[in-house]
């Protein structure tokens, strides 16, 4: 029987090399095919396999392999203009039949983790239209780099739905990988949903914060003016996490042999115990956020601001910063801003302060860079150490107590830890960070989750062994500014103008297209009147 089945391998080859090349270098690196192809009653191709618990199982349904189709048709309605990401392929009944029935998706993403599955569906299967549709975003292999794959549909993960399906026999071969990835696409996916779901609400907030900083730019700073100036110099990064009680008695100790880099919410807390970091970030876009530290504000006149280009211009406007450092993403209008500005160097973006804290330290080139109070779970049953502002003690108690709303990380001391999914997310994008800018990490919160990538040290012994030279943090900043990097504002200003007589000239085309569309419609609403049917 086998004898008699046809042979696509190569021509499906050719078209994966040209549409997929990194899924072509891996099945070029293997020639081996799982389980056995048979033919099911209906006369269409299946496979047998065992799975690593020795049972058999059936790639697809025993009697109908097709049958799987119009169940997960079900799930993406005929209009959906969002993304479906298939988890499993076999033999890719199903993924095949998204691609022809849905065609209003903005892309399909298939993970299939055994390559040896994979090679029996090019082999048997006629896969040369599924490979060439630009639509189709694939990963054949057991380690799938989820952001770097998901990140060409990006746009389209913010802004659209998103379906993710589970071909259940993939799930029962091999279910501990599954599962696993099944937890990190999700992770992936959600953290898009939520940043899709804030630009939605306040996209608006996020571009007029953009456009408002320019009015102060040219007495700031592009954070890069820093890059490396710390190198080998100690960062102690400190958030606000209910750990932050346990040592924060050290950080004054600690105060002139490293640098001290903090969140906002946090400086408050900070200043009461006698200790001025060296710089404190914020990046929220609302004007509430200056009410975290308002009232410490006449006591900051010695603290450096870094702040994102979306944060709250009240923030810069209005805190007595001794300096003032703005940080930039590649996306779109930042970009522009950043480049017009003479900025070379863009990030990958802060979802948090905490993560702009990482970003500034590793930017500056300090090393070792030490976590402290970064918990990313309710340790000790809280969401955050005592004192810090805006807290949300009534919320954690309903968390804590509504089991289904609850994720458990383990933590630093092998324990396992209730956190959020948010939190989660937070945990996983530092690894990501730390993963992908090799460096000495050091993880000195004495609590909490732990963060892959760190070092788990106590702040007492980072003290010891890292902390024994006295540095003058503000002299050294001093010294490498020149003055202000935006103060020629001459390019800032022509970028300006220019934008603004097309954004004019834009406006007249628009008008006079809204005029002609009017005319339009009001010619077609009086031919409809007189029952006239005109064909185009």
């Amino acid at each position: 029987m086998k004898a008699d089945l046809p042979d696509y391998y190569e021509s499906n080859l050719s078209v994966l090399k040209k549409h997929h090349p990194i899924v072509y270098n891996t099945m070029t690196e293997s020639s081996d095919l799982t389980g056995e192809i048979f033919l099911s009653p209906n006369e269409k191709l299946n496979i047998k396999a065992i799975n690593a618990e020795g049972s058999e199982i059936t790639i697809h349904h025993a009697q109908n392999p097709e049958e799987e189709i119009p169940l997960f048709l079900e799930m993406v309605p005929e209009d959906s203009t969002g993304i479906v990401i298939h988890l499993g392929m076999g033999l890719g009944y199903s993924p095949i039949a998204i691609l022809k029935k849905r065609k209003q998706i903005r892309h399909l993403v298939v993970f299939e983790l055994d390559p040896g599955i994979f090679r029996q569906a090019m082999t048997h299967m006629d896969l040369k239209s599924f490979l060439s549709d630009s639509r189709l975003i694939l990963s054949v292999g057991p380690d799938p780099d989820i952001p770097l794959l998901l990140a060409p549909a990006g746009r389209a993960l913010l802004l659209e739905a998103i379906h993710t399906l589970q071909h259940l026999p993939s799930f029962a071969y091999n279910r501990s990988a599954y599962e696993a990835l099944n937890e990190k696409v999700y992770s992936q996916a959600n953290s898009y949903n939520m940043e899709g779901n804030t630009m939605l609400s306040h996209g608006k907030d996020f571009l007029v914060n953009r456009l408002s900083f320019l009015t102060m730019v040219h007495h700031n700073y592009l954070l890069e003016n820093l890059k490396k100036t710390f190198s080998d110099i100690p960062a102690i990064i400190v958030a606000g996490g209910p750990s932050l009680d346990k040592n924060i008695h050290l950080l004054p100790e600690i105060k002139g042999k490293a640098v001290i880099i903090c969140v906002d919410t946090v400086l408050p807390k900070l200043l009461a115990k006698g200790i001025t970091p060296d710089f404190v970030t914020s990046i929220d876009y609302q004007d509430i956020t200056y009410e975290k530290i308002a009232h410490v504000a006449h006591q900051s006149n010695h603290v450096n601001l870094i702040c994102s280009s979306w944060v709250t211009s009240k923030i810069p406007k209005t805190f007595p910063a001794d300096k003032i450092f703005w940080t930039f993403t590649s996306k779109g209008i930042e970009r522009w801003i950043n480049t017009t500005l003479g900025g070379k160097l863009a990030t990958g973006g802060a979802g948090t302060v905490a993560h702009l804290n990482l970003i500034s330290a590793v930017i500056m080139g300090c090393s070792p860079i030490v976590f402290v109070g970064q918990d990313l779970a309710f340790s000790e049953n809280k969401d955050y150490a005592d004192d810090v502002v805006l807290t949300m003690k009534d919320q954690t108690k309903v968390i804590l107590n509504n089991d289904k709303d609850i994720h458990r990380v383990r933590g630093i001391n092998g324990k396992m830890l209730p956190t959020t999914r948010q939190y989660y997310n937070h945990k996983r994008s530092f690894e990501s960070m730390i993963k992908h800018t090799p460096g000495h990490y050091i993880n000195a919160t004495e609590g909490g989750a732990d963060i892959e990538g760190t070092e788990i040290l106590p702040l007492q012994e980072v003290l010891d062994i890292y902390c024994t030279r006295q540095y003058d943090i503000q002299g050294i900043i001093d010294s490498t500014i020149k003055p202000p990097v935006c103060s020629k504002n001459g390019k800032l200003l022509s970028e300006l103008k220019g934008t603004l007589s097309k954004m004019q000239k834009l406006q007249k085309i628009i008008k006079k297209s809204n005029r002609l569309s009017r005319d339009v419609t009001r010619e077609l609403s009086r031919k409809k009147e007189g029952k006239k049917i005109y064909y185009s």
